[in-house]
């Protein structure tokens, strides 16, 4: 009787001890995934600053678009791919952290 209760508590020792490996390979995983998220927020929130800058811009940006959609419409193609590389490339600049702007 004490030698099967000894047998089960030496059962009951190792599962637990099992159980608590897989808990610290659990915690270490939690951790670095933490670590490596905690890298990703400081992207995320330049990413989230230089999309409210673009946001700004939207309203310019298609004006420019719809304007060159609807002056070149008409023309061929390879009279629009003219103007695009000769002219209108040369007419629109993009600077850093800047909108395009006629110049």
């Amino acid at each position: 009787m004490l030698k099967r209760q000894y047998d089960e508590k030496l059962a009951q020792k190792e599962e637990l001890r099992k159980r608590s490996e897989e808990m610290e390979i659990k915690l270490d995983r939690a951790g670095k995934l933490l670590s490596g998220l905690a890298g990703e927020k400081v992207r995320w929130t330049e990413t989230v600053e230089g999309l409210d800058t673009d946001m700004g811009f939207l309203v310019g940006d298609c004006l420019l678009a719809s304007a060159f959609l609807s002056y070149m419409g008409p023309f061929l193609s390879n009279y629009r791919d003219e103007i695009v590389s000769t002219i209108w490339s040369k007419a629109v600049s993009v600077t850093p952290n800047t909108s395009p702007t006629a110049s």
